[in-house]
């Protein structure tokens, strides 16, 4: 039954002659006709009890006449203004392309100020024509327009005042309707509920098809929050038959289709992205669900299909505006048919039409991912992240960002580990052997040779290139430790990191780092066979026997099915573990204050004579200081002589190694060097003999001049 004859019927069954007079002003032509024979019919029925006041009605007619003229009619008529601008935005930013829920749209200004009009015209009729036939209308208008400003307690409030006052209204089912959408937003879940669930009952056997689907749509919202994809799923479905605007299926159609995803279930959320592509012609559904169609499409592997939606779409006139996400897709789907080059093409021709957009950013980054894992081309690859770092687009640009800075460490690395390959690759020598490119002392026919005074052995002696292999050995450890560390921490490529590590492994059997190494590559080794996994069990027992105190033993245990026992923690172990964390993170001032800390409060824990190694192994292969790591190598005999650290620096306490001056231009600013005997930290000091042992530069440089003099 329609709601215009529900209000005649309401306004006859009353006796209203002022209600049912002001209905048939408010009538088209064809209800006026109905309206005018009930009012007739109300005068033969009531006889005189109706005719008596009838002076008192005409009077009261004309004042609720003129005071719905200069109040509803004009409050109404800008409520339905502010609801088309709502729900247009709201529509608008429907956005079922985000990995979660959009959050609820904010309201344009210009309706939030028309709503607040249509509180204080209808505030006036609650306060001036309280008896007026107009008072239910005038609460559902006030209770919708808090709503949609989003003061949830007051339209509830109204909606409430509304069915307490007016138990008969027309209004009844609408206001339940509305009064489940704001008790909703008040955490009132379970009367909500239960409300719906009888309105869907009451609507169904009013023939109120409408109002419940919308009841059904709002328990299907509910269940959505609540995580309960399955039974929002049902809900959804049970709305769908009893709605009657295409688009409002449309958009319902979406939502199951986006929870089929969340469920894992591609094919079934494939079939509703279909079906939901057929119930509408609104350019942003169309593209929306032809986007998700596409990517789904891809996921299956039906890459054919996927393509053909792409180019579908880029011929429909309707989608135009949505292109360039369409050609983005295109290019993700020719990637997965091994097609790179074509996905290259189509990615530039993103890229320059639309120079410093989003769409270029994501086109730069695209082609940067396709660079990097797929063609294995750093240099192109790093030349797209630039590019797609240069737009502020918070979602890339930081990766963007990052993975530059990453694949710019990856050459400075490769760089350094080429010098000290071909530096390895010349005689093994602390001082290259003078030969007659040194002096030549033999006179000239003519004379005295002029030139033999300026020829200074000292500043011949600064020239000579100082090599050593054990230096350049730990040096390329070290860079193969940061290598592996780059791919499988900031670059994701397992399998590089694992060739780094092995590297490393291979190259260095007291590296501070072969803890992380030996897990790093027990963690990455293929386990798709026996050996394999033998070979992964062989590391973790390798690890929990040479560092059983490693931050990775306990994960080492439980890899390996040992019980990992509580004993009384090392009191110390906190701040070891704090300075291995430092270490990791490349913050060198920041570990050697740790480590020196530790060593003064826990003197006596085991994990002081590894704080002490570990501080000399940092300023031998991290700041290139010998000088100071050969002191600090002194200490851990000295201190600790039983320790097995002290086994493996015996044999580098003896051995100098004479550092190339430019490596100290590597040692961040403040570290501080007091293990030297003289300088200030970041200068190179002069050794003493009681530092650097008899092979010292100094000695050895007087020996080569008295040679030489001799």
């Amino acid at each position: 039954m329609g709601l215009i004859t529900r209000r005649i019927l309401f306004a006859a069954s009353r006796l209203d002659a002022e209600g049912l007079l002001w209905y048939i002003c408010d009538m088209g032509d064809t209800f006026k006709t109905i309206g005018i024979a009930i009012l007739l019919l109300m005068f033969l029925v009531s006889g005189c009890t109706l005719l008596s006041p009838v002076g008192a009605v005409i009077s009261s007619a004309y004042e609720n006449t003129v005071s719905y003229f200069n109040a509803y009619y004009n409050a109404s008529k800008l409520f339905h203004e502010a609801e088309e601008e709502i729900l247009a935005r709201s529509l608008a930013q429907q956005d079922f392309l985000q990995g979660e829920r959009s959050a609820r749209s904010t309201i344009p200004p210009s309706a939030r100020q028309k709503l607040n009009l249509v509180v204080d015209k209808c505030s006036n009729i609650l306060s001036f024509h309280p008896q007026s036939a107009l008072v239910d209308d005038a609460l559902m208008l006030i209770g919708k327009s808090y709503y949609y400003m989003g003061e949830y307690a007051k339209a509830e409030r109204k909606f409430t005042e509304l069915l307490a006052q007016f138990p008969e209204s027309a209004f009844v089912l609408e206001s339940q309707l509305w009064l489940v959408k704001s008790s909703l937003h008040l955490a009132n879940a379970d009367q909500s509920v239960e409300i719906a669930r009888r309105l869907v009952a009451s609507a169904l056997e009013d023939e109120e098809e409408a109002i419940a689907g919308q009841a059904y749509v709002l328990l299907g919202d509910h269940y959505e929050n609540a995580g309960n994809a399955r039974a929002a799923i049902d809900h959804y479905t049970s709305a769908l038959p009893l709605m009657s605007e295409p688009i409002d299926q449309a958009i319902t159609t979406m939502k199951i289709g986006k929870l089929w995803l969340t469920l894992g279930d591609s094919r079934n959320a494939l079939d509703a992205l279909k079906r939901a592509r057929g119930l509408t012609s609104d350019s942003r559904l169309l593209s929306q669900s032809g986007l998700l169609a596409i990517r789904v499409t891809r996921e299956l592997g039906q890459y054919a299909e996927s393509l053909e939606f792409c180019n579908l779409m880029l011929k429909d006139f309707r989608v135009l505006d949505y292109a360039r996400e369409i050609k983005l897709e295109k290019a993700s789907t020719l990637v997965e048919m091994k097609r790179t080059e074509e996905a290259l093409e189509l990615l530039a021709t993103v890229d320059t039409s639309s120079v410093r957009s989003e769409f270029s950013t994501r086109a730069a980054f695209a082609a940067g991912q396709l660079h990097e894992k797929h063609l294995r081309d750093y240099h192109s690859a790093a030349a797209s992240y630039a590019r797609a770092a240069q737009f502020n687009l918070p979602s890339i640009a930081p990766q963007a960002q990052a993975r530059l800075q990453a694949i710019t460490r990856y050459f400075d690395y490769v760089r350094q580990h080429t010098v000290n390959d071909s530096l390895l690759a010349l005689p093994d020598t602390i001082v290259v052997p003078l030969d007659s490119m040194l002096i030549v002392t033999t006179p000239l026919a003519g004379g005295t040779d002029s030139t033999q005074e300026a020829v200074k052995v000292d500043t011949l002696w600064n020239r000579v290139v100082v090599i050593n292999h054990d230096s350049l050995k730990a040096a390329q450890t070290n860079i193969s430790n940061q290598l592996g560390e780059l791919f499988y921490s900031d670059l994701d490529d397992p399998d590089s990191a694992l060739i780094w590590y092995s590297r490393a492994l291979s190259a260095s059997p007291d590296s501070l780092q072969l803890p992380r190494a030996i897990f790093v590559v027990a963690e990455l080794r293929p386990r798709d066979s026996t050996v394999a996994m033998d070979y992964s069990a062989k590391l973790y027992r390798s690890l929990l026997a040479r560092f059983p105190n490693s931050s990775y033993a306990a994960i080492a245990k439980q890899r390996l099915g040992i019980p990992v026992e509580n004993p009384s923690e090392d009191p110390a172990s906190d701040i070891y573990a704090n300075a291995e964390r430092k270490l990791d993170e490349g913050l060198l001032r920041d570990a050697v204050r740790e480590f020196r800390e530790l060593i003064r409060q826990f003197p006596d824990s085991p994990l002081a004579a590894q704080s002490a190694y570990a501080i000399g192994w940092i300023f031998e292969h991290k700041l290139s200081q010998p000088d100071s790591a050969i002191a600090n190598y002194k200490r851990v005999v000295d201190r600790y002589g039983e320790s097995p650290f002290s086994a493996l620096v015996r044999p580098r306490i003896g051995l100098a190694v004479a550092p190339v001056e430019e490596t100290r231009q590597n040692v961040p600013e403040g570290v501080p060097l007091d293990d030297e005997p003289r300088g200030r930290p970041g200068i190179p000091a002069s050794p003493q003999k009681e530092d650097v042992g008899p092979d010292s530069r100094r000695e050895r440089a007087a020996t080569q001049k008295k040679n030489i003099k001799d």
